[in-house]
This record gives structure tokens, sequence and C-alpha cells, in this order.
């Protein structure tokens, strides 16, 4: 039996599998919604409770679990329709709608995402909707990401800590969580095996910034990440600021299977001090599709495709 990993960003996450048939897991970011799914068949026969922690892994085994997650992509590009649903704890919830690009340039993530109001009735009748937040995101080991307010404006490099300020005010997901480059850090220290839930054993990990990381000005000390034992993909990344306060927790949720590929279909981040919680729920999905590279090009003036809904299948 083979096992292949092939990892996206995120920048929002997918991935694929290879267990004699090719089982497909999409997520988000890194969300760069990134790398969070091929737990798909731990989670599907995550009826039981294993009776032992996973082993401890040497040295080698760390570095080749570091570097599966790193390699897992999907073939082809994708674009994903989603909805953002942020639920303070203490108000009422609120939904943004949106649109995911994806692809991969030289093993490296890239992801255009639109975010939408879910929009208001007008004089027609029609729902009319109004892109409030649009960026590219690229990650790897050298990650970038710009933005823009407006769709006629130009895109503008985020720098500094920016990446670490909400999408849109009040929700919790960041340019940060979909681009996730904590990924990719290269300084980490091994904690050992865990268990979380009935979904199976976990490998834990520290993973600290370098020093010209955004994270580090905003007062990150590491991202504890928690990796499938079976296939290294993704759990759960607990954002650990300096004086071991957990900023946030990014955990995947649930999947839906289409055309024999398991998709992710939401991956939750959660503030364990407000009790606030913003959910990224995939609606429907195209994949296989064939994106114009220069979509991922903040010079770019080229127009985003507007595919047909006979493209994308819903979950």
């Amino acid at each position: 039996m083979r096992l292949v990993l092939r990892y996206p960003s995120l920048c929002l996450f997918l991935l694929s599998l290879e267990l004699g048939t090719r089982i497909l897991v999409t997520a988000l970011v890194s969300l760069s919604l990134s790398c969070l799914p091929a737990v798909a068949q731990s989670y599907r026969a995550s009826n039981f409770k294993p009776s032992k922690l996973p082993n401890h892994l040497d040295v080698y085994e760390q570095k080749a679990y570091l570097q599966s997650l790193r390699t897992q992509r999907i073939d082809g590009d994708y674009c994903l329709k989603f909805q953002l649903i942020h639920k303070p704890r203490r108000a009422n919830s609120q939904y943004y709608d949106g649109t995911l690009y994806g692809s991969f340039s030289d093993k490296s993530p890239m992801i255009r995402f639109l975010l939408e109001t879910t929009g208001q009735i007008d004089s027609a009748s029609e729902a009319s909707k109004e892109v409030i937040a649009e960026m590219i995101i690229h990650g790897g080991f050298r990650p970038s990401s710009w933005s823009r307010e407006k769709q006629s404006s130009s895109f503008l490099l985020m720098q500094g800590t920016e990446t670490l300020n909400p999408i849109v005010p009040n929700i919790l997901f960041r340019t940060f969580d979909l681009q996730m480059p904590y990924v990719y850090w290269e300084n980490y220290l091994y904690v050992g095996p865990d268990r979380i839930g009935r979904a199976g054993g976990v490998q834990i990990f520290n993973m600290y910034p370098p020093t010209e990381s955004p994270a580090v000005l905003a007062g990150v000390e590491s991202v504890r990440i928690a990796l499938d034992n079976s296939y290294s993909a993704l759990r759960r990344a607990s954002i650990i600021m300096i004086g071991e306060t957990v900023d946030s927790i990014l955990e995947t949720r649930s999947f839906s299977k289409v055309q024999n590929q398991w998709i992710l279909r939401e991956v939750a981040l959660s503030n364990p001090t407000t009790k606030d919680c913003t959910s990224f729920k995939v609606c429907s999905v195209a994949l296989g599709i064939t994106l114009d590279s220069s979509i991922f090009n903040p010079a770019s003036t080229i127009q985003l495709p507007n595919f047909e809904s006979n493209y994308f299948e819903d979950l």
C-alpha cells in the first residue's frame, strides 16, 4: 500500500490521498485555507477510541512528518464558494459569502479570496452583494499577501502585522490564518504524541516564528500544531502568545464526499477567552479547472473567471 500526501496552502487547505484509489480532501485555508484535511479517512472511521497513544517519533520521523505536511497538494486548480459565519458569544451571528480561487506555483500555494456581504434586497427584488475584502495570498517559505478594499482599487502589499488583523472587523479570521506560514517555519520542538477526541492519535509540534516574521511583532511565541498520526495532516493549530496565552484555535469540523473525493466542509477558528467563533463553511466546489495564473498577480488587471453553476457541486 502506498500513501501519497499532496498539499495546497491555508492559505485555505486542499490535498489528496492515494490509498489504492485517490481520495481528495479539500480544505481552506492557508484557508491559504491549507493542509488540513487528509484526515478524512480517520474521520470516517472515528467510531472507535484508540486504547493507547501513538508511538513517539524519532528525529528522522519528525522531519518526515513536517516534510509531508509541507508538500501536500492537489492536482489542478480549484474554486470554492463559501460562507463565513461569525458567532459571538453574546450577540447575533454575522454572515458573509465569498469565493476562493486556488492554484500552485513553484510548489507554493496561491489563493485569491473575495468576501462579500450576504446581500440586501434592492428595488428590483434581487439580492445585491458588495465585495468588502479581497486578497491575493502566496504561501510557502517566502509568503506574501496583498489586499484591496474596492475592486476598482489597486492591490497593496500587506506589511508589518497587517496579516494578523481581522479580514473584516469583528470576525476572527485573519490573512495569517489563511496563509498558515507556521507550516513552513523551520525552528520547531517536537512535543510528543496525543489524542484529539474520538478521531484518533496526533503528533504535537511547537512551531517557532523566525525573527523577521510579522508574528514576532504581534507577540506570537509559537504555534502548536497537531498532525494526524496516520496522514501527517493538520488537525488543530493553536496560536500561543508570549506569556503562554492561547490567542486562537483552528480546528477541522466536518467533511463531505464529492465524486469519491473527501472535501473539507467546515473549519472553525475560536477565541478561548471570549468564546467567540468564526466558521468557514464550503458551500460548493469546482475541482480540476484551469485558472489563468495572472489572477494571482497583484499587478494584473485581468478579470476573474465566472464559472457556470454546472462546474460546481453543492456540499
